[in-house]
């Protein structure tokens, strides 16, 4: 293997190696652990080290997963054929659906295809974005998919996105067992109709390791782990390390209490909150425009670093992962001031 791992905490006392060339492995409880090919959006993170691929949309990725799932349900033409296109490599890929339409499109393009696919209900458990309701609206569903010849009902997928970033421990807790509940009581009830439902697939960076202590939940599906971000870190707490910043210097010290960095809005999202400056307590930024950052502090409070000098470096920690990471072209992978390797963005600029 030509790639480092990465080694990152997935529960106290345990460490759970990924290496670049997997997609699959074991996460705490049990579950397996879903490469981020598999994530749906707004987790935060999303990229996969196998591929490069932003979270749910394996079709940016320009080498197909080993075993892959779309997490987002398809609704065109398009979308089908990507999907197909997929199967076409040899590769195992899943896709979930939500609605009738969606899946008669799929199956339209699996059929002039000569192919066939696995499919997941997408159930709505309480994030109330995609997702058939669990229950009886899932069941409805899932008969109807018996008279589509070219999908194959594998299993149910339901995200608790709206509960990732809830800082209350127990609250998360509470909140994300009642959703693993409509999850796992609809796949049971979707085997009691006769469906061979072998994958309960849910959680996030903030609800993994509650999701994988649910009996019923096969896989989880946390990304932002990997790399971490602030607004992860201020929910959960310091579970996982930052483990990526963006690299500024600064070019202007127009007063004595600002300082000017070449990050701006071009550099680093802020749908999430702002970025932080890494090491630099009491200095706060803020984007000053598409290619400018402004780092303030209070009168008297200088840091001693002169990190704060015109030329100076900066390290920023992204409030976002996802939509930071989707913004640059390659990581820079360092270890202890060693610049390691350089892993390419390969969904860049992918999203049309």
């Amino acid at each position: 293997m030509d790639v480092n791992p990465f080694v990152v905490p997935v529960s106290k006392g345990k460490e759970e190696t990924i290496y670049a060339s997997s997609t699959r492995r074991r996460f705490a409880g049990g579950a397996r652990y879903a490469c981020d090919v598999d994530r749906p959006d707004p987790d935060g993170s999303q990229y996969c080290p196998a591929h490069g691929a932003l979270a749910g949309k394996p079709r940016m990725c320009q080498a197909p997963p080993e075993d892959g799932q779309e997490s987002r349900p398809g609704s065109s033409a398009a979308s089908g054929r990507r999907s197909w296109w997929m199967c076409s490599q040899g590769e195992c890929i899943k896709v979930v659906v939500d609605s009738l339409a969606g899946a008669q499109t799929l199956n339209q393009a699996m059929r002039e295809a000569h192919l066939h696919i696995d499919v997941l209900l997408d159930l709505n458990v309480g994030q109330n974005r995609c997702g058939v309701l669990p229950g009886e609206e899932a069941l409805n569903l899932a008969h109807s998919l018996r008279g589509l010849s070219h999908l194959h009902l594998r299993g149910v997928q339901g995200y608790e996105g709206h509960l990732q970033h809830v800082h209350d421990p127990e609250e998360r807790a509470q909140r994300c067992r009642q959703a693993m509940h409509l999850l796992t009581e609809t796949a049971a009830q979707l085997r009691a109709d006769g469906c061979a439902i072998d994958i309960v697939t849910t959680g996030g960076t903030g609800t993994a390791e509650i999701c994988a202590s649910c009996e019923g939940v096969t896989e989880v599906q946390p990304g932002s782990f990997v790399f971490m971000d602030t607004d992860y870190r201020n929910a959960i707490g310091p579970v996982y390390a930052n483990a990526l910043t963006i690299l500024s210097t600064v070019i202007s010290r127009p007063a004595p209490t600002r300082a000017v960095v070449d990050a701006g809005l071009k550099s680093l999202s802020t749908d999430s909150g702002m970025p932080e400056p890494k090491d630099l307590p009491g200095v706060t930024y803020r984007p000053g425009g598409d290619e400018h950052g402004i780092l303030t502090w209070q009168e008297g409070a200088l840091p001693a670093s002169g990190s704060l000098n015109i030329g100076g470096r900066i390290e920023l920690l992204p409030s976002h992962i996802d939509t930071t990471v989707n913004l640059h072209d390659v990581y820079y992978a360092h270890r202890e001031g060693k610049l390691e390797a350089i892993w390419l963005v390969k969904a860049r600029g992918k999203v049309q």
